[in-house]
């Protein structure tokens, strides 16, 4: 197993140690070193068996709109989303009226691969908005999911 925080695994930060394998055959590994909690890490394994190695995992196989991190958050928060192939994507934020407050990626074509997106706690105008629960919305032609936010001044 890899683990790194470049999705190209250029930058490996832990490698192959710290595998156990219990009484029932199940192999674990464990990371050893301290990973930082905001950072995006990519891992990948490939399977063992005697002196045969099989390939690398590939990359993400599914959508996937991460929890934003902090959260409760003052003054940005970072979220987190991940595409399994190119696609255009839209990630907004909308207040609890369901008003669009700020677009952060506005219906833009990305490669497959991990993303992480800031958002200051500002709209459109780059205005400071005010203290409360905030929605984020990621959007692609095959997938749509929301995510809760708080922001707290």
């Amino acid at each position: 197993m890899q683990v790194s925080t470049l999705d190209d695994f250029s930058n490996v930060v832990a490698a192959e140690s710290g595998i156990a394998e219990d009484d029932d055959g199940v192999t674990s590994w464990t990371i050893t070193r301290d990973l930082v909690e905001e950072d995006i890490y990519y891992w990948r394994v490939r399977a063992l068996e005697g002196a045969l190695i099989g390939p690398w995992t590939g990359p993400q196989q599914q959508f996937f709109l991460g929890a934003n991190y902090p959260n409760p958050f003052n003054p940005s928060t970072q979220i987190r989303f991940a595409l399994p192939e190119a696609a255009t994507v839209e990630l907004a934020v909308y207040d609890v009226l369901g008003q669009l407050v700020r677009t952060l990626v506005a219906d833009e074509q990305h490669a497959a691969r991990y993303y992480r997106v800031s958002w200051d706690g500002t709209d459109a105008q780059r205005q400071a908005v005010g203290s409360g629960v905030y929605f984020y919305r990621m959007r692609t032609p095959d997938f749509q999911q929301t995510g809760r936010m708080t922001l707290v001044k």
